[in-house]
């Protein structure tokens, strides 16, 4: 393999993508949403670091939820730009 060729794991990227989306539309928990990347990287083992936007998408998303509380991205801990519900 080159050294210049970048490893693309688009099976894990899609699984990643979907969790995330999942999560920010309030469909999960932090904590299940830290549980199901745990999933998606368990079996990679080593190879886990040569797809370098995995880590890096996973690494970005921490800064936007508590790691101390069990919460959703709703109500308090949801986004403040978010749109508001009809009626709500």
């Amino acid at each position: 393999m080159r050294k210049d060729t970048a490893i693309i794991d688009r099976r894990r990227r899609d699984n990643l993508a979907e969790t995330l989306r999942h999560f920010t539309a309030g469909l999960l928990t932090n904590d299940e949403y830290e549980e199901q990347v745990e999933r998606i990287f368990e079996d990679m083992g080593p190879a886990r670091k040569e797809d370098l936007v995995l880590s890096a998408v996973y690494g970005r998303a921490w800064y936007f939820y508590d790691d101390l509380r069990t919460h959703r991205l709703t109500g308090r801990w949801g986004r403040k730009d978010a749109p508001k519900s009809p009626g709500g």
